[in-house]
Parts: C-alpha cells; structure tokens; sequence
C-alpha cells in the first residue's frame, strides 16, 4: 500500500484506544470499501480511526463526528461547512479530503466521516516530552512552517481559532502540516469571535507555541514586546534576539502579520529546510511507527 503527502493524525487532546460505538458507526457509514483497523484517538469531537482503502490501496485516516454531536443538526452543519472548506484550501501545509460521508436521518446511528491519506508522521505534541526545549534550529523551522500553513488560511480571511501543538503534525518529509481548518472550534463553538479576531488569536497561540518550544518548561513572560524578548531570551541564551522579538511581536503586536516577520522567524535557515529538515523528518517517521503500532495492538 502506498501512502500520499498529506496525512491526519489523531483528533486533538486525544490519546490512541478503542471507542466500540465510534467505529460500529463509522462501519456502518463507510461499507466495505475503507476497512478500519485501528482507533487512532478520540477527542472532543469524536475520533480519529486508522484505515485502509481497498479500491484506492492506499492507507487512509478517517476523522469521525461523534453520534451524540452528528444527531445535532446546527452541529452537522458546522462540521459540513468546515469540511468543505477543508476541501477548498487543501495543499501544501493543509491536510486533504478524499471522500466524506453522513448517515441518512432516521438511518442506523447519527454519523458523519472525512476520509483522509495517511502517511509517516507524528503530532507536534508528541514528538517530544512535556516541557522539554527544541533545538533552536528545530523550533525556528516548526515555527515557519506551523506559520505558513495558517497563513494560508488567514489569506482567504479566515482565523482557525485553535492553535496548539496538537493541532500540527510533522510528516516523513519533516514539514509542518496543520491538521484542520478549525473543525473543533466550528463544532463546539457556535458563538466563536469573527474571522478578525481569530486571525489576531492565532498571532499570540503561534507566539506562545514557539515560546514552549525554545523555553520547555522554563518561566517566560513580559507584558510588552522587550519585557518578553528580555524573558525569553534569559531563558535561552542562544535564543537569537531577531527570533526573540519575531516572537514576541506575534505575542504582544496588534498589528502584526505572519508575513512581517516571517524571514525573521526562517533566520539563516535553508529555504528548504535542509539538515534540520531531514533531522524532523527521521524523527516523525521513527514515532509514526512506534505509534501505529501501539494504535493496531491496542
């Protein structure tokens, strides 16, 4: 079976387990085509279960809208909307859609599903321990690259509204794919703030996701742009003070955007990445399959 680029890692704030309901309704929705293995995580939203798609022959992750939510129709819709827009942004640094289903009312179980490729990759947020700094290198290329894909959304005008480690993954060529398009915040969140407003939140999450990764578990704060690149960079003393205030500016500047600060962030950097890519990118796959693995026994 071969595997595409772009791939679909577990749902946020999940862990790898089986839910038995989940998958007899994404049984029932699917049919024989897409043959599901594995219950890659669960999450607020229902799960993430690992598949195989015996026409395409090809492995597959399939994102699932738990029953309880998909027998909401308000929520249904918002999930619909945030699929197709899904759909409509794909490529570089966004994951894919191959194929979405929704159960007929009055039909078995309220389901609905996204069929997405898999490859080799892992989570942002379980690449490395808890609290545990990055390579400076490392952090500076994660951090471009998590800004490139949600400059792709903030393009269209659109905030994802939910930017965290989890909502990232590295794949085997050790790129940065964001994993949806906000389809958690669109679910759960019907009075979320305007497009305007997200785009400003997701300035400060992706600020404060590169402040994890340099400092780990190290204090830093500062409530203006040199308090904090003055904290950061006592935190770490090879933090490089153009970085430092890249950061902080995502942080603390109203009127910031990705592409002001965007060569700050990419430093001496190859534009391909280089080592620090290929370092990633052994890194991804080795966990990718450490966890399938877990996933398939469990």
């Amino acid at each position: 079976m071969h595997s595409d680029r772009v791939a679909a890692p577990p749902a946020p704030d999940s862990e790898p387990g089986t839910d038995t309901a989940l998958v007899a309704a994404a049984r029932a929705l699917l049919g024989d085509r897409i043959e599901l293995t594995a219950t890659l995580g669960t999450g607020r939203t229902g799960g993430v279960l690992l598949g195989s798609d015996l026409v395409a022959l090809r492995a597959v992750a399939v994102r699932v809208l738990a029953p309880a939510l998909a027998a909401d129709e308000e929520r249904r819709a918002r999930w619909r909307d945030a699929i197709a827009l899904q759909r409509r942004l794909a490529g570089p640094g966004l994951v894919a859609v191959l194929d979405e289903r929704e159960s007929a009312p009055g039909e078995g179980p309220a389901c609905a599903a996204v069929v997405m490729p898999l490859v080799a990759g892992a989570s942002l947020a379980a690449l490395r321990p808890p609290g545990e700094a990055w390579p400076i290198d490392w952090a500076r290329w994660l951090v471009l690259r998590a800004g490139d894909a949600l400059a792709r959304l903030h393009a269209e005008g659109i905030g994802h509204g939910d930017v965290r480690a989890s909502a990232f993954l590295v794949d085997a060529r050790g790129d940065v794919v964001l994993t949806d398009v906000g389809v958690t915040r669109a679910v759960l969140d019907a009075d979320a703030p305007d497009d305007a407003v997200l785009v400003r939140d997701d300035h400060r999450a992706l600020g404060r996701l590169a402040i994890a990764l340099v400092a780990g578990g190290a204090p830093v704060a500062g409530d203006d742009v040199p308090a904090l690149v003055a904290s950061l960079r006592a935190a770490r003393g090879d933090c490089p003070a153009d970085w430092a205030e890249a950061i902080a500016r995502l942080v603390h500047d109203d009127t910031v955007t990705l592409a002001a600060v965007r060569e700050a962030l990419r430093g001496t950097l190859a534009r391909d990445g280089g080592a620090v890519r290929e370092a990633l990118a052994a890194y991804a796959r080795a966990d990718h399959r450490e966890r399938t693995a877990d996933a398939v026994r469990a």
